[in-house]
């Protein structure tokens, strides 16, 4: 590696540490009044600087990930001026629709059965799809570590910008003791993001319940986020990904102290027949419009 590969991967491998201590850590009630460790999602993101080049290599790879111009009218008003950086960040990240695997690198010390655990969760996503998750000892798409804090993916073709020294998927604390279905709900979750979904927005009728001022306050301290990125991103009020391609099982999920009330309980979220249907409209084999 050469003087200036070498500045590159020390300047990533800064960016990369800074994103991790704005933080992908936090942990979820799911109502039972227990809590699983580092169970709250955030998406990893490349740096803004990246935006226009990560849309430019989704597109290259799947043209419909493309924004429709009437979609982005629709969604953001005719008045508005859509500036490309903008227009990058409505593409859509989902792999071709001909991938047939994608490949799981494993770094660190992961034993076969937990490699095995981790892939079986993957692959619960797959069913009546053609796309697949393999492990691989090579260059993988998606490539898992256990080093960072957090449980987060980079979106679906994301990863491919990312450096190959580099994890696309981190899970922090995951073991074989753990019960399948907490185990499950992580990794799916995350599954889901490697396969190009981004998270849900949340659902209309739990928005009276939130304290936005609280919400508003933790998404400025986790990503930076000013109020209209906390409306269009969590609340969907200007979402750029058709919610209806948006499995339920990646709904974003808050901390309690968002709520002006704790929200109701609800099971740890799995991937169901309803997940497995948008699945299969955005991989399926013939070739219409999303």
């Amino acid at each position: 590696m050469g003087p200036a590969e070498q500045l590159k991967c020390l300047l990533e491998q800064i960016a990369f540490a800074a994103q991790e201590a704005s933080g992908c850590a936090g942990q979820f009630d799911f109502g039972s009044g227990q809590r699983t460790a580092n169970h709250q999602c955030v998406p990893r993101r490349l740096p803004a600087s990246r935006s226009v080049e990560a849309a430019q290599v989704a597109q290259h790879i799947r043209p419909d990930n493309a924004p429709a111009l009437r979609e982005l009218t629709e969604r953001l008003g005719s008045q508005q001026i859509i500036t490309v950086r903008r227009y990058a960040s409505f593409t859509r990240r989902f792999w071709a629709r001909d991938q047939r695997t994608l490949r799981v690198q494993f770094f660190g010390n992961f034993s076969s059965a937990l490699r095995q655990r981790l892939l079986d969760h993957f692959n619960a996503w797959t069913s009546g799809v053609t796309i697949h998750f393999d492990e691989t000892r090579g260059r993988g798409d998606v490539r898992i570590g256990s080093d960072h804090s957090g449980n987060w993916s980079y979106i679906g073709t994301d990863a491919l910008l990312v450096s190959p020294h580099l994890p696309t998927t981190n899970f922090d604390g995951l073991s074989m003791d753990m019960d399948d279905e907490v185990f499950g709900s992580i990794v799916q979750h995350q599954a889901g993001h490697a396969l190009g979904f981004p998270n849900r927005s949340l659902d209309a009728s739990l928005h009276v319940n939130l304290d936005r001022q609280r919400l508003y306050q933790h998404f400025e301290q986790l990503l930076s986020w000013q109020p209209e990125d906390v409306e269009q991103h969590v609340l969907g009020s200007t979402d750029g990904t058709q919610g209806e391609l948006i499995p339920p099982l990646m709904q974003w999920q808050l901390p309690d102290f968002v709520w002006q009330q704790p929200p109701p309980a609800r099971q740890l979220p799995l991937v169901t027949d309803t997940d497995l249907q948008i699945l299969r409209r955005v991989y399926a084999s013939s070739d219409h419009d999303l």
